[in-house]
């Protein structure tokens, strides 16, 4: 299949589930992305499910804020000024007890 000069094999990098990304030439690829990550946090033991589900939670809400500050306030942060943010929230966070270490021992 050619999208936009690029050739693929039949089926390579085009999954059922997932996101739309486009390549700018209005050709859309479809990743599936959210069975990986299910795969993922399968593998974790209940501890650091947590500490994972909390950090995706944080980094989700303040790329959300960071959009919302783009789009109603005409306001755009710099990328290392925005994960700069994610990290000192987090540690917020881990001072409160709202989000654990990542643990290391295996069960």
């Amino acid at each position: 299949m050619d999208m936009c000069g690029a050739s693929l094999e039949e089926g390579q990098g085009v999954q059922p589930g997932g996101v739309f990304l486009s390549n700018g030439c209005q050709a859309k690829i479809r990743l599936n992305i959210r069975h990986g990550r299910y795969e993922a946090r399968k593998r974790l033991d209940k501890a650091n499910r947590r500490v994972r589900d909390a950090v995706i939670s944080l980094v989700t809400w303040l790329i959300w804020k960071e959009r919302n500050a783009r789009v109603f306030e005409g306001v755009a942060s710099f990328p290392a000024v925005v994960a700069d943010r994610i990290t000192k929230e987090w540690w917020m966070w881990r001072s409160a007890g709202l989000a654990g270490e990542i643990s290391t021992a295996s069960n």
